[in-house]
């Protein structure tokens, strides 16, 4: 029998309105937390998977505040996440695009953004819609205004933003009333392009399952080390629905063509979402970046403060190195004013809990003054997912193991570092750092147990 969650959290997670996860098998799930497959993109047309009866049935839950399947594991760990954590940021962009082609006021368009931390279509939400909709089609039609002045260049991007603002408000607008079908499949898109990683991190699910060393295997034995562009453009489907897109499963920089498929997301007005391991991050690569501007947003995994704890854990990853490219990359954003989100990931675990404090002071030096762009750092529990093999590490390593009252003390210090610096910490997705700290730091539990043994047969598959 599904739990019900606390009345004043009926709706615990917006990924199943807005998420799609493309697995190289097939699979498709709404969040790359999932266990639970909604259908295969491979053999069926990705609008009919998105919203099939397993899926539409998870959305049902979750609207009843009921726990759909592998939801409550993911809802205890800290890894629930909101419609503002979703969609505020490709919405912000395509805002920013509006302001930035017409002297046009946009903070009606920005009303829309009030109701992203809603969870009913009450009649605020409505207003705010309805003030939205006028907004946007006021804005849809400067484009063909004879005071428009914009090259065919500016006009495209004006038109996705316009495309981009649309979709934001139909998922807003389907979550908050409860609706299970979605107009837009996928809307922010994770496709697995890339099995092998040029790291070894000793937390990746996929080093267990060899599929960072030796490819995806599938059960007909075929493996890939990367999709075939058949299969990446069958991944597209739908792809007027993108709004933002993801590389799951390993290293953007490490796809051979990412070049290519960067600016195919270009022609949808989608700059790509980068999580690295900062080994790629070259000034090369860097400049190519942010002078074409493709990059959206950049994560740089980082669990570890001290070479010694970095390259223990991030194994082929080389301290000396990440530090120069993250730092060529904050001097060049910044002589380029390019404004970025640039998050800094850290997976806590009893190998690094330690260098809390310390991966502040790291941020800090790693941009070298540089204040164009504020860095943040975001603080997760290790994945409740994977074979035997890998549950058995996530129990030795996970923070759970640690003693509270000590992981509370490092987590305190990081705090005074976080406001001396003024670099903002998120931990388990849920809370600002002063936040957690002043709740008495509640970390999520080790709660696999929550997993009933038919969904644990089905992370083990996967």
């Amino acid at each position: 029998m599904a739990e019900i969650l606390d009345k004043a959290y009926p709706k615990y997670c917006a990924s199943p309105w807005v998420e799609g996860v493309l697995r190289m098998n097939g699979r498709t799930f709404v969040c790359c937390k999932s266990t639970y497959s909604i259908g295969n993109w491979q053999k069926k047309p990705l609008a009919q998977v998105y919203n099939s009866k397993e899926s539409r049935e998870i959305r049902e839950a979750v609207t009843k505040g009921e726990f759909a399947p592998s939801c409550e594991t993911c809802y205890k760990n800290g890894g629930a996440l909101s419609l503002s954590t979703l969609i505020a940021r490709p919405f912000q962009e395509a805002c920013s695009v509006i302001k930035t082609h017409t002297d046009q006021d946009v903070s009606e368009l920005a009303r829309l953004q009030a109701n992203f931390d809603k969870l009913d279509y009450d009649e605020e939400a409505q207003e705010n819609c309805t003030a939205f909709y006028k907004a946007l089609e006021t804005s849809s039609e400067w484009i063909d205004h004879p005071s428009s002045q914009m090259d065919e260049a500016a006009r495209h991007d004006y038109r996705m933003a316009c495309r981009k603002l649309t979709i934001c408000a139909d998922i807003v607008v389907r979550f908050l009333t409860g609706e299970t079908e979605v107009k837009y499949p996928a809307a922010l898109r994770q496709s697995n392009v890339i099995a092998v990683c040029n790291a070894r991190c000793i937390m990746c699910p996929g080093k267990f399952t060899k599929e960072i060393t030796e490819g995806y295997r599938l059960n007909d034995g075929t493996v890939f080390t990367e999709m075939p562009d058949e299969m990446l453009d069958k991944s597209f489907e739908n792809e007027d629905s993108i709004i933002d897109f993801f590389v799951n499963g390993s290293e953007f920089l490490f796809y051979k063509r990412w070049r290519k498929l960067a600016e195919r997301l270009l022609k949808l007005g989608v700059k790509a979402r980068i999580a690295t391991n900062g080994m790629l991050l070259t000034p090369r690569n860097t400049d190519y970046l942010l002078e074409n501007k493709i990059i959206g947003r950049l994560s740089v995994s980082i669990e570890g403060a001290t070479q010694e704890t970095l390259e223990a854990i991030r194994q082929r990853v080389k301290y000396d190195r990440l530090v120069q490219n993250y730092k060529y990359f904050f001097k060049k954003a910044a002589e380029l004013k390019y404004s970025i989100p640039i998050s800094s990931g850290f997976v806590l675990m009893t190998d690094n809990y330690r260098e809390l404090p310390q991966l502040v002071d790291f941020i800090h030096s790693v941009r070298e003054g540089q204040d164009f762009n504020t860095p943040t750092i975001t603080v997760s529990a290790l994945g409740l997912k994977g074979g035997s093999d890998y549950r058995d590490f996530v129990l030795e390593h996970h923070h759970t193991n640690i003693d509270h009252e000590e992981l509370k003390e490092k987590f305190e210090e990081m705090l005074v570092k976080s406001e001396e610096y003024g670099i903002p910490v998120y931990v388990f997705h849920t809370y600002r750092l002063r936040d957690f700290v002043e709740k008495g730091c509640p970390v999520p539990d080790n709660d696999f147990n929550l997993l009933p043994p038919r969904k644990l047969a089905m992370a083990s598959a996967e």
